[in-house]
């Protein structure tokens, strides 16, 4: 089983993960994306939501998302840490940081360790959702590219030892 494999299956659809403490903003977060007719064509759908890194850690496993969206400042983990974390063990999974503090070292930080962008709170509408959206689905796409040529070279390199070990063992 490779994780990859899973996530080449839903072509049409993107799994989306809410994190944020605040159960006003996961509340206006999940109605933006279910009353947005972008992006209910475009596949978009909620499959979980927590209230902070630990939550959403202990989620993912059951619930596959291929985006996580999630604040930067929360209480147990907050969304640094868990970022660290997806991507130590899930680096298939897209990350978008969300904050309501216009701070250039949490930008920085965020950006370093991989995220595919960062929104400001108050700045979040359906436009800026969208191309952030659209953003995380490219680069999905393209790192399941990579992930087909690895496998790729991967399996041809096995092909090559097993034919180098058959020869040696026949010759």
């Amino acid at each position: 089983f490779f994780p990859g494999a899973v996530r080449m299956r839903r072509k049409n659809t993107m799994r989306i993960m809410i994190v944020d403490d605040d159960f006003l903003v996961r509340t206006n977060l999940k109605r933006l994306l279910e009353t947005s007719e972008k992006c209910r064509n475009a596949g978009y759908i909620i499959i979980a939501e927590a209230a902070d890194g630990d939550q959403a850690l202990h989620q993912i496993e059951m619930t596959e998302p291929d985006v996580i969206i999630s604040d930067i400042k929360m209480p147990q983990m907050d969304g640094l840490e868990l970022q660290k974390e997806v991507k130590r063990e899930h680096p298939e999974i897209s990350m978008i940081m969300l904050s309501g503090y216009d701070d250039l070292d949490y930008v920085r930080q965020a950006l370093k360790n991989g995220a595919i962008d960062y929104i400001l709170k108050h700045e979040l509408d359906e436009k800026v959702l969208v191309q952030a959206l659209s953003k995380a689905e490219e680069t999905g796409k393209n790192s399941g590219k990579a992930w087909l040529c690895a496998m790729s070279i991967f399996w041809k390199n096995i092909w090559k030892r097993a034919r180098w070990a058959r020869k040696k063992s026949l010759g």
